[in-house]
């Protein structure tokens, strides 16, 4: 807004000037002498409070300014016009799957996260827009304090870029259903360029106290870095990364994270295009996670591009972008039409729900191979009834003992990004034809049982659903439209909706009662709490009567709090 009032002003002092020369050419020379005079005498003055007031750090404030925005219009890519295309014709990556780099403060990396073209296309929608960044503080020089903790250049993007344009849909919405955070609590997405030299210093994005309660962080890095850039987590270490002068190793001093940033012992980041750091500010418990500060390192050759989405606990923006078939509602027939740069990835969740409840499937999480073993162990474990199930409950000995069942109990606490300390046993649970289970919520709503997420995965079943809606999970959703029907009235209501919208050709994401047919190998992982740690009545939720062939499953219970002596494996 500066730089408008400040064109603004600059704009009618020409016209100003312009109007007063052409009267000086019908007046009198002395007048215009005069004029050039005083003109002169005010140029002089003007440069000299300049230097005074600002003195030569603001000069080279200004000029490095100058520079970087040369640069970066330099840098800006060309020609690029996907942004123009429909939401369902946009390509999407092969794989989401994230690799754990911590599990105290929780960090997770995604390279590919973002293709080639999508990098550049985010570059491209600032063209020419960046400004300072800026950082809130508590002293009365703002300007030179932020430069010593933050130096580069961002913009956020508009509400109306957000709602208007396909292409960020199609970005932000994978950000979002890589994070399990709804559309809507987020803040608008930023991009950032930094030159050489530039940097961030340690910080914490989430600041409850001052209403910034910010859950999670992603950030995506939209250009490789010749040297440096690397976002520092110091962990434990945090301390000696402040910003205080401390001695290097030839004794000059040397402040900030400079230091830091040269150490191999602590967890550095490096800047990689398309590459995705997904990390949480606040730990299970919901308290604010320090381990969680972290720096941007100078650059020291080449630059940095980014581009970060802040979420939040509650809606922000607002702002809940169109729906793309191919990643919300249930899998259709015409997902094996698509070229397969349009189809979805590798660990890619489906989106059933957003919030209220937030619901996610994710079909082939587990290979047949994975499922016959699963089968066998189940047969081979004691066994008890109980809600209309036969329950298995497998051993933290058994998960660490089987490399194969350990490999299947990562994938799934990577999938709903929880430590693997929080989680209970394995259970793997069977129904008889004509069995069910009733309505219930997965977590409780005092301090007996704190279960965020459920991740449920179907032994059996060929996807099918029936009319009756034969085994199918059942979720009433916030407004429980059964009203006082029983169970099985409400899951054959539920299927007659579903099938009918199928036959429409109709893709729906939030219809209730919503019914998941089981499919072998199919994951439904769903959370009982809120990001802000309260019940969600909404995910009430039973299990249809099954079908003739009865029904396998296998279901992990994530905790709040660690369970005592369980370590990860």
């Amino acid at each position: 807004m500066q730089k408008k009032k400040n064109g603004a002003a600059k704009a009618k002092v020409q016209k100003n000037s312009n109007g007063a020369a052409e009267s000086q050419q019908a007046g009198t020379t002395s007048v215009g002498w005069h004029y050039l005079a005083a003109g002169l005498l005010i140029a002089v003055v003007a440069i000299i409070v300049k230097v005074a007031w600002f003195g030569p750090a603001h000069q080279k404030h200004e000029a490095e300014d100058r520079a970087n925005q040369e640069h970066e219009a330099e840098s800006e890519p060309k020609g690029q016009n996907s942004s123009h295309k429909r939401l369902e014709e946009l390509p999407t990556v092969k794989d989401l799957d994230w690799r754990v780099v911590s599990e105290n403060p929780r960090i997770y990396v995604r390279d590919d996260f973002l293709l080639d073209e999508e990098c550049e296309i985010l570059k491209k929608q600032v063209s020419g827009r960046l400004e300072p960044a800026k950082v809130v503080q508590e002293t009365e020089n703002k300007h030179d304090t932020q430069m010593e903790v933050r130096n580069n250049r961002q913009i956020w993007l508009s509400y109306e870029e957000e709602r208007d344009t396909p292409a960020l849909h199609h970005i932000i919405k994978r950000l979002h259903r890589g994070s399990r955070l709804p559309e809507d609590d987020a803040e608008a997405l930023q991009i950032g360029h930094y030159g050489v030299g530039q940097k961030y210093e340690l910080h914490q994005d989430s600041d409850p106290a001052h209403d910034v309660a910010r859950p999670a962080t992603m950030i995506v890095y939209l250009s490789d870095t010749e040297e440096g850039g690397e976002t520092l987590f110091p962990r434990e270490h945090r301390g000696e990364c402040t910003r205080t002068k401390r001695k290097d190793k030839d004794g000059n001093l040397v402040d900030g994270i400079k230091l830091c940033c040269d150490r191999d012992d602590l967890l550095r980041i490096k800047p990689k295009k398309g590459r995705a750091v997904l990390f949480f500010n606040h730990d299970m418990t919901g308290q604010k996670d320090f381990g969680a500060e972290h720096a941007a390192c100078p650059v020291k050759r080449g630059e940095k591009w980014i581009a970060q989405r802040w979420f939040r606990y509650q809606p922000y923006q607002r702002l809940v972008h169109p729906a793309d078939w191919r990643f919300e509602g249930f899998p259709g027939p015409g997902l094996k039409g698509l070229a397969s740069e349009l189809r979805p990835g590798n660990m890619e969740p489906r989106t059933l729900s957003q919030k209220h409840p937030s619901i996610y499937l994710i079909d082939d999480f587990l290979s047949s191979e994975e499922i016959r073993q699963l089968m066998e162990l189940g047969q081979r474990i004691s066994s008890f009834e109980e809600n209309g199930m036969t329950r298995r409950w497998t051993t933290f000995e058994q998960e660490s003992g089987s490399p194969e069942l350990l490999d299947m109990i990562k994938r799934m606490h990577r999938t709903v990004l929880v430590p693997e300390a929080h989680s209970e046993p394995l259970q793997l649970g069977s129904y008889k034809a004509g069995e069910w289970q009733p309505y219930h919520v997965d977590s409780a709503d005092d301090d007996s049982i704190h279960r965020p997420w459920t991740l449920l995965v179907y032994l059996t079943g060929d996807g099918t659903l029936g009319s009756e809606g034969e085994g199918a999970t059942i979720f009433l959703g916030p407004q429980n439209p059964c009203g006082t029907l029983s169970l099985a009235e409400c899951c054959a209501l539920g299927a007659r909706h579903h099938l009918e919208l199928a036959a429409s050709g109709k893709h729906t994401t939030s219809a209730f009662p919503l019914m998941i047919p089981p499919k072998a190998g199919r994951a439904v992982f769903f959370r009982s709490l809120t990001t802000s740690g309260a019940l969600d009545a909404s995910s009430t939720h039973g299990s249809c009567p099954a079908g003739p062939a009865g029904k396998w499953i296998a279901q992990k219970f994530f905790r709040k709090y660690a369970l005592q002596g369980k370590e990860p494996g």
